[in-house]
């Protein structure tokens, strides 16, 4: 299969909220990351919104992702998001769908930051977003079964 798609487009109405979530002394020291962490938003929240050809901004180029071993968050959504490895023979897709979440979680991280003008870098506000996310998906398990295994 021929991988046309090169590069991941974003929204520009969100090129506030990255431009307050990174640099060199912010939450993220690229875009590329601001990405990555949103898609995920955008997963958990179960936002996915494509990008209205207007709307595009600057894209991130594929390569940026993939010299810095950020793909693997694409490649990790997709599986996560299709429940199927066969979707990762889908490159196009797989970027296609990553970019639609990463545009659904920057609009959730967006409302988030709103509601919290006091945090004006948005530090305490995506920790709280992130111990969510990690209180939810590492919850304590029931207590396995003892088993009783002689040899």
């Amino acid at each position: 299969m021929t991988n046309s798609k090169s590069a991941i487009n974003r929204n520009k109405d969100y090129n506030e909220i990255i431009e307050i979530l990174y640099g060199a002394d912010k939450p993220f020291k690229t875009i590329a990351e601001v990405l990555c962490f949103a898609s995920f938003v955008g997963l958990h929240n179960g936002q996915k919104k494509s990008i209205p050809a207007k709307k595009k901004a600057e894209p991130v180029q594929f390569r940026i992702f993939s010299g810095n071993d950020l793909d693997r968050h694409i490649w990790s959504l997709c599986l996560f998001d299709k429940k199927d490895i066969v979707a990762l023979k889908n490159h196009d897709q797989c970027l296609t769908d990553f970019e639609e979440y990463a545009n659904g979680g920057l609009g959730v991280i967006a409302e988030k930051l709103s509601a919290h003008p006091e945090d004006p870098f948005g530090i305490d506000t995506l920790n709280a977003m992130l111990l969510k996310v990690y209180a939810t998906y590492n919850e304590p398990k029931s207590k396995p079964k003892k088993r009783n295994i002689k040899f």
